[in-house]
């Protein structure tokens, strides 16, 4: 079964950050609808600066948020990033999102291991009690979110975990398929933890 996407949304080619200088606001090109529920990206409110270091923008996040909730009817964050290296990005997230009325959950997932299997719990347990959509991101949108994204085709839609992970790559214009977090293992892996 392959999983169409929504029609009137464009397929993203590699996000990359955005200087402030070069209007670093969530666009529809930054974004993937996956289904009816889970929608996935890079991080709001991130932008980047001279000395290449990933860092949110306080006002950009704000309206980052609001873009999310009026043009994708988003009230639940799952946020990825680990807190260890993080952590005031995630607080900031957090924060805004508490101000905005939504839903935020981090679930600080490391970028080379497979999820453990109360990382999925939580992940399931936060978009089944969503009452709008989920917005679902690690930092540019790829690795941990691409792996959770793929976890969520193969449970939510019963596909095969390898063509759940070829669905998401494909919708997000990723194309470093072996790269993909980190090693050859991880269908395999899933495979274990969604039984």
């Amino acid at each position: 079964m392959f999983i169409q996407p929504v029609t009137g949304y464009r397929k993203v080619v590699t996000p990359a950050f955005r200087s402030q200088a070069e209007n670093p606001l969530l666009k529809q090109s930054d974004i993937t609808r996956l289904d009816s529920k889970l929608v996935i990206g890079r991080a709001p409110g991130a932008c980047r600066y001279e000395n290449h270091q990933y860092k949110i923008n306080s006002n950009i996040l704000d309206k980052d948020l609001q873009f999310l909730k009026s043009n994708y009817n988003v009230d639940t964050l799952i946020d990825l990033r680990a807190g260890h290296i993080e952590g005031n990005e995630i607080t900031k997230e957090a924060n805004a999102a508490k101000k905005a009325g939504m839903t935020y959950l981090n679930l600080q997932m490391d970028g080379a291991i497979a999820p453990k299997p109360d990382e999925l719990k939580s992940f399931f347990n936060t978009i089944d009690k969503a009452k709008g959509n989920v917005y679902l991101h690690c930092h540019m949108g790829h690795d941990r979110t691409g792996v959770m994204s793929a976890c969520y085709m193969a449970k939510v839609h019963k596909l095969d975990e390898e063509f759940a992970f070829q669905k998401v790559f494909d919708e997000r214009g990723v194309t470093r398929l072996k790269y993909m977090y980190g090693h050859p293992d991880q269908c395999k892996l899933l495979s274990n933890i969604l039984k």
